[in-house]
């Protein structure tokens, strides 16, 4: 797990995005910030700015990852999700909370799942 934690640290661009099934706005992509700190994930759109603690499992596959707010009024909800590191980019796919964690890369509608390459800056 240190060794993938070590691996996400520092500032992703988002390069391509999706959620339930629609092509996000290369405006929300060029507007987002994500940046790695020890095991905090910092997203960061406008004025607003989500902290997330990851808890990975790396050995599952695909790769496990939990997200759990750490900050506002959504304190304590966990994002559960799958990811994959290559080289310098991270898939992530996520299911917004109290929904299973996905089984693949595919968002489709009404699932609410939310679908980010990003790329090492």
């Amino acid at each position: 797990m240190q060794r993938e934690l070590a691996r996400m640290q520092g500032e992703w661009r988002a390069i391509a995005g999706e959620r339930d099934g629609q092509l996000r706005p290369r405006a929300f992509l060029e507007a987002l910030r994500v940046r790695v700190e020890g095991e905090v994930l910092i997203l960061e759109l406008g004025q607003r700015r989500q902290r997330l603690r990851m808890i990975l499992h790396p050995e599952l596959r695909p790769k496990a990852i939990e997200l759990v707010h750490l900050d506002g009024k959504e304190q304590g909800e966990v994002w559960q999700g799958i990811y994959a590191l290559q080289e310098q980019r991270w898939r992530l796919c996520l299911s917004p909370p109290n929904v299973p964690r996905p089984d693949d890369f595919l968002t489709r509608p009404g699932t609410g799942r939310e679908l980010l390459l990003l790329e090492k800056k």
